[in-house]
């Protein structure tokens, strides 16, 4: 099957860019002029309010986000701004630079784990590769956002990244699985106020009723996402949808609506420099002039055809595109080596640390031991020495008992020898008496 979507799924913001207009953007600028966070997300809002009217001004306020982010170390205000850059050149098929830059992108919201703005890269990712047909690359990066948002069940990011698989179905000849799949995105970005890619649902439901045989369904579809997108001013998109109704009608049979739609959206694709847009368009148009008998208009479209053709995207910037990829992986394998390397230098400090520590604590507890056997060997001869102590106290308080008994002794014996106070008084008195 033909493929008929171009890529204008951008990225889907993980942040809610309020709609405001650009004039107000740059007055808040000018009144605001401190380099700070704050300039920097106004950068970004202007960047993403240019990329939707497809002016080149949004390279202008990106780099210049890029350049005051990387002053402030402001990591997240880097990371969307290389998020605007990359789908401002997704917008214009160049997919190599829209690749790298989302890739930064998602190397720096990785860093945050900021999950539901990894799935929003990833799944522009995927856009990438189905615009240029790799669809089993593209379906690996679906797959992985659809991974990433199931995480935080972020069911938004789920139903964006449902609405890549339905693109694979599409691609791959399966539209009922595919109009299934856009139904449910569609129904959840009702319940989630998501207008963007409410409306956007409305066009991929129309591509696939198409496939389905469904025309009038597919068409009123189809005038649903105009009426959306157009009061969105998201030019991009209605160029988009005008080449997928033109491919309806020219299924139809009606060759002259579809060759209408066709010029309106290679208009369109023009303003934007959508290039590799310009380039499918363009040869869409060479074709059905060709088939009218217009040749020389017929080739005139051919020729911008294959001037893009040849100076926008070539099988050598496939493989450029595909490099960048596995640079990426080889860096990421890189970091994931070196962060082992930190991990087990890590381990192997605090096991260092641990055995040090477990050393200190045996040496103290032999230093205990030893205090504390020679403190049981000092307490042991201090019982000794109070044991002696205690002996010759004993022998001491023995031998005092002796002698005070001794003296006692003598003492008696010499009361019971000596005659008493009244004897000498009496024998005194006879003697005084004589005389």
């Amino acid at each position: 099957m033909k493929r008929l979507l171009p890529l204008f799924i951008l990225f889907l913001s993980s942040f809610v860019f309020a709609q405001v207009k650009k004039d107000s953007l740059m007055v808040f600028l000018k009144n605001n002029p401190a380099q700070d966070t704050t300039h920097v997300n106004t950068l970004n809002l202007l960047a993403h309010e240019y990329m939707n009217v497809a002016n080149d001004s949004c390279l202008l306020y990106a780099d210049r986000s890029i350049e005051l982010s990387k002053k402030l170390n402001y990591t997240k205000g880097l990371a969307v701004a290389y998020n605007k850059k990359g789908e401002y050149y997704n917008g214009k098929g160049e997919y190599q630079k829209a690749l790298q830059l989302g890739l930064e992108s998602y190397k720096l919201f990785e860093k945050l784990k900021m999950n539901r703005s990894m799935s929003n890269i990833m799944n522009s990712i995927g856009n990438t590769y189905l615009g240029i047909n790799n669809k089993e690359k593209a379906l690996e990066a679906y797959i992985k956002s659809y991974e990433i948002g199931a995480k935080d069940s972020i069911k938004y990011m789920m139903a964006i990244a449902s609405m890549g698989i339905g693109n694979i179905y599409m691609e791959t000849g399966f539209p009922e699985k595919a109009y299934q799949s856009f139904l449910t995105s569609q129904t959840i970005f009702k319940q989630e106020n998501a207008p963007y890619p409410l409306s956007l649902s409305y066009t991929l439901i129309g591509q696939a009723l198409v496939e389905m045989g469904r025309y009038d369904d597919a068409f009123k579809s189809f005038d649903e996402a105009l009426m959306r997108l157009k009061q969105m001013e998201n030019t991009y998109a209605v160029a988009g949808t005008y080449e997928i109704i033109a491919a309806a009608y020219e299924k139809q049979g009606s060759k002259k609506i579809a060759l209408d739609f066709y010029l309106k959206a290679h208009q369109l694709f023009t303003e934007r420099k959508a290039f590799d847009n310009i380039k499918n368009v363009s040869l869409k148009i060479s074709h059905m002039y060709k088939n009218a008998g217009d040749f020389e208009k017929a080739l005139e479209y051919y020729t911008a055809y294959s001037n893009f053709k040849d100076s926008v995207f070539n099988a050598e910037s496939n493989k450029q595109l595909l490099e960048v990829e596995a640079r990426y992986e080889t860096d990421k394998k890189q970091q994931q080596i070196e962060l082992q390397l930190s991990k087990l230098e890590q381990q192997q400090t605090r096991q260092k640390i641990m055995w040090i520590g477990i050393a200190i604590v045996l040496l103290l507890m032999v230093l205990l031991f030893i205090r504390y056997f020679e403190k049981q060997k000092s307490n042991k001869a201090l019982s000794v020495s109070n044991e002696r102590l205690e002996v010759k106290n004993t022998i001491i308080e023995q031998k005092n008992k002796e002698i005070t008994d001794s003296i006692e002794y003598a003492k008696r014996i010499q009361l019971t020898l000596l005659p008493s106070e009244k004897y000498i008084e009496q024998t005194l008195n006879r003697l005084n008496k004589k005389k």
